[in-house]
C-alpha cells in the first residue's frame, strides 16, 4: 500500500514534468489514493513547487544586488583612478538588473 509521502513524491515529479493537475489526479487515482488522500497531496505539492520557486526568485535576486553592488563600486573606483569604466557601469549594471527582473518574476508570476 502506498503512502501519503509516495503519493506526494510521484506528484512532485509528475508537477516538475509539467502535467496538468488531473492528469496527476488521474495517475494518483490510478495508483490506489482515494479523493481526499488526492487533494491533501496535491495541495502539499503545489505548495512545495511555490516554494522553491519563490527561493529560486529570492536567489536570483540576491545575485542580481551583488552585481549591481559590484558594479557601482567598480565604476566608481575606476572612475576616480581613470579607467575604463563603461563595462562595469553597463555590463553589471545590465546583468543584475536582468536577474533582480528574473527573480521577481520568479517570485510573483
Amino acid at each position: 500500500m502506498n503512502t501519503i509521502s509516495s503519493y506526494l513524491e510521484q506528484a512532485c515529479q509528475l508537477m516538475r514534468e509539467r502535467k496538468e493537475r488531473h492528469e496527476i489526479e488521474k495517475q494518483l487515482a490510478d495508483a490506489g489514493a482515494d479523493t481526499n488522500t488526492i487533494e491533501q497531496v496535491m495541495d502539499a505539492a503545489e505548495k512545495d513547487l511555490i516554494k522553491k520557486t519563490i527561493n529560486k526568485g529570492c536567489v536570483k535576486i540576491g545575485v542580481g544586488i551583488l552585481f549591481l553592488g559590484a558594479g557601482f563600486l567598480c565604476t566608481f573606483l575606476f572612475n576616480h583612478t581613470g579607467l575604463n569604466y563603461h563595462i562595469s557601469l553597463y555590463g553589471f549594471t545590465s546583468i543584475g538588473i536582468i536577474l533582480v527582473f528574473a527573480g521577481m518574476i520568479d517570485m510573483f508570476g
